[in-house]
């Protein structure tokens, strides 16, 4: 199916169909799983809940919508608490981790947050700052362990919230480390994988923060990641990022030495891309074993490559339509999902070969 939008000179055909390139010697194996979504407004965030049973998806028209994750089919829609007609546009949400799969937090460009249910298909509870426009939120993520999460926008900072309560636990604040923080704003807070005390953020001012929340603000920085959407993973002492430029968009840090360990090629001796692809987000496996593998899609170039153990890339995606704004790896480490502009969420499955 086909399907034209936009102003008479700006038409563009967004088309369900894209392309799987596997190397030839890959010890993982890509194939097209199923399709979810709309056409009509571009697709922002799309998720898989812990128990990898449902997907969330944020559009640009502010919708909410879950699918199941096996066949895609489409569920529900979660309705707003205010009228449809000022529903905010949510930038990001993240499923609540080791629970059933049913309360979801979403971050708006209204500055809102905003928990909503799955099992009541509407939203529950919400912060809603006085100033709209004092800091729009663009960043969200969950601790492992579910009792936080944390949040950056455009006022440069990032805040940690309990869960249960909703309640803002610390601003970490370079006042009290007296270490350098954001300047610009946030894109991407990720949690360390492995300790909910520690917080990796990114954004604009090609800098990436490590905090220690017991500390209440930054321990570290990393010169160089120009980060423009979910694109930090955080697992032990290792970050991964992904910049929106045309060449060492994927890199690894070492967060003791703030060094950089490793360039991560996006071509390497597979592939040929003509149009450099900029990143906008990445997921890494929570598996972090032999079977693990990462994903990493964005502009320009509208691909998405898939990463070994090792980050050697061995799939590629291509003839995507548009941009791709949002990746997301089951939780066990079966399957991958992507979207962007052209609304449509793509779910592929995975083996990987040991």
């Amino acid at each position: 199916m086909i399907i034209e939008l936009g102003d008479e000179d700006h038409k563009k055909e967004i088309s369900e169909d894209f392309t799987i390139t596997v190397a030839p010697d890959s010890d993982i194996k890509v194939y097209e799983k199923g399709i979810a979504g709309q056409t009509d407004y571009p697709c922002l965030c799309a998720k898989f809940d812990d128990n990898d049973e449902f997907i969330v998806a944020t559009h640009s028209n502010g919708s909410i919508e879950i699918h199941e994750a096996d066949s895609c089919d489409y569920v529900c829609h979660l309705e707003p608490g205010e009228e449809e007609s000022k529903k905010p546009v949510c930038t990001l949400a993240k499923w609540r981790p080791g629970a059933e799969p049913d309360a979801i937090i979403a971050v708006d460009i209204k500055g809102g947050i905003r928990r909503y249910s799955k099992n009541e298909e509407e939203e529950i509870a919400s912060i809603t700052p006085e100033d709209e426009d004092e800091n729009r939120l663009f960043a969200l993520d969950y601790a492992s362990d579910g009792k936080t999460f944390a949040t950056g926008g455009t006022d440069h900072f990032v805040r940690v919230y309990d869960d249960e309560t909703m309640k803002l636990k610390v601003t970490l604040d370079p006042f009290y480390t007296k270490k350098p923080g954001h300047t610009n704003r946030i894109f991407s807070v990720a949690f360390n994988k492995t300790d909910p005390t520690m917080i990796a953020s990114g954004g604009w001012d090609s800098t990436v923060i490590i905090h220690d929340i017991r500390q209440k603000g930054p321990v570290a920085g990393i010169l160089g990641p120009y980060i423009c959407g979910d694109a930090i993973d955080f697992t032990n002492w290792e970050v991964i990022t992904g910049s929106w430029r045309n060449d060492n968009q994927l890199q690894k840090w070492d967060t003791r030495t703030t060094e950089k360990t490793l360039d991560i090629e996006w071509d390497g001796d597979n592939f040929d891309t003509e149009d450099p692809v900029r990143i906008f987000s990445l997921t890494k496996s929570h598996n972090d074993s032999i079977n693990s593998f990462m994903v990493a899609g964005g502009g320009e170039g509208d691909e998405l490559r898939v990463f070994n153990k090792d980050y050697t890339p061995v799939a590629r995606i291509s003839d995507v339509t548009r941009s791709i704004f949002t990746t997301d790896v089951a939780k066990h480490a079966d399957a991958f999902l992507f979207s962007g502009g052209d609304g449509i969420i793509r779910v592929c499955k995975v083996i990987v070969y040991n």
